[in-house]
This record gives structure tokens, C-alpha cells and sequence, in this order.
């Protein structure tokens, strides 16, 4: 009978919908706005902030946002923050610099000279072509050359095995000895009497001094 709905055709779109609660590149396809002008808001040059409760579509609005971008020929990094959320500083700042390098520099590789022409990247990915025209391949290739050696060194920063910052207190201490004296004195010609009574006190002054030492990975991580 026509129109009817089998088990099969209910468990695949099961399936779909499972699929679709979890953000993906291939879910770009079907992305469907939270609110109408969403998603140009989000691709503006300006700063945004998104926020919203767990499966509200943060994630997929991102990725969606950063695949208009790329059809258009505008330069992304997309890094996944929570990978780090256990990286202690300066860590945390050098892994997520080696990511966005890293990103970056992926994208000049493909997308910023990727010709229109080449289906197999723009079609499996984004199912469109891209709306300008590639970037020099020559200038790219620079560019890249440059974020790879600042990622080689960020790198040989992040796994150098130096110390961490901490404080080092170190104490001084002075003594001053204060002394009462009391004599006295008989004398005759044939015998003497000397007495003598001293009274003394130690005073002990301490004193702290604290000095903070920076790792050289923290010097040199700030200055990058």
C-alpha cells in the first residue's frame, strides 16, 4: 500500500535524527536556523558571544557559520576548546595557538587555493562552489612555510621540560647582644674584694623575603 509507513523507514530516520543531535561537518547540509538572521549575524565581522542550553545548536550554527565562510573564500580556524579545559597555564595558551596555527594553515593548503572546478573538495564538503576566486598559491605556500615554523616552535616550547613558576622565601636572621654590668670594689693594701654581676640579652630579628621565578616557556609563550 502506498504511503505506508514501514518499521525500516522508522528505525533509518531513528537513525538520522540520532545522528543529527550531535554536530558534524556533513550536518552543515542540513542546517536549519534557530531564528531567522542567525546565521548572518554570525558570519558579520564582529565579535560575538553564542550561548545557549545543551542541543540548542551552538555547535552546528559554528560549523555552519565556518563553512559559509570558507565557500567565501574567508580565512577560519575552528579549535574545540574543551580538548584543553585540563591544561594548566602557560599550556593551555601555547596548545591553543599550536591549534589555531595549525588550523590555519590547513585552510591556506585547501580551501584558499582549492580551483571551483575541484568537485571532490567542494561537493563532498559543502555542496557548493566557492563564490571567489582562489587565493595566489605561490603567497599562500609562504604563509604557510610561516605558521609551520610557529608551530615547530610552540611545539618544542610546550614538551621543553622546564620549571614551573613558583616562590622561593628565604629567611635572614640578625642577632644584637645587650649586657648590664654591676662591680665592685674594696681594696686595702694587703688584700682586694672584686665582684662583679653581668646581665645579658640575645635579641633575634628574622625576616622573610619571597621572590617569584617565571619559566622561561612563560616569558617566551607571552611574547609569540
Amino acid at each position: 500500500m502506498e504511503g505506508t509507513i514501514t518499521d525500516a523507514d522508522l528505525e533509518a530516520l531513528a537513525l538520522k535524527v540520532e545522528e543529527a543531535a550531535r554536530s558534524t561537518e556533513e550536518g552543515v547540509r542540513y542546517f536549519i536556523e534557530p531564528a531567522p538572521g542567525t546565521l548572518r549575524r554570525a558570519v558579520a565581522k564582529r565579535h560575538h558571544v553564542i550561548f545557549g542550553r545543551r542541543g540548542s545548536g551552538k555547535s552546528s550554527l559554528l560549523r555552519k557559520a565556518g563553512a559559509d565562510l570558507t565557500v567565501d573564500r574567508r580565512p577560519i580556524a575552528h579549535v574545540n576548546l574543551e580538548t584543553y579545559k585540563s591544561h594548566s597555564y602557560p599550556d593551555v595558551l601555547l596548545s591553543v595557538l599550536i591549534a589555531t596555527f595549525k588550523a590555519f594553515s590547513e585552510w591556506m593548503r585547501t580551501a584558499a587555493v582549492s580551483p571551483a572546478n575541484k568537485t571532490s573538495f567542494w561537493d563532498r564538503l559543502f555542496g557548493t562552489k566557492p563564490r571567489r576566486a582562489a587565493f595566489n598559491r605561490k603567497e599562500c605556500a609562504a604563509l604557510v612555510t610561516r605558521l609551520d615554523t610557529q608551530v615547530k616552535q610552540l611545539e618544542e616550547q610546550l614538551h621543553s621540560s622546564d620549571s614551573s613558576d613558583m616562590t622561593v622565601t628565604r629567611e635572614r636572621q640578625s642577632e644584637a647582644s645587650e649586657n648590664v654590668g654591676l662591680g665592685a670594689k674594696i681594696g686595702q693594701t694587703s688584700a682586694s674584694i672584686n665582684a662583679e654581676m653581668k646581665s645579658g640579652n640575645t635579641i633575634k630579628r628574622g625576616e622573610s623575603v619571597q621572590e617569584s621565578i617565571c619559566s622561561t616557556r612563560c616569558e617566551h609563550g607571552l611574547s609569540l
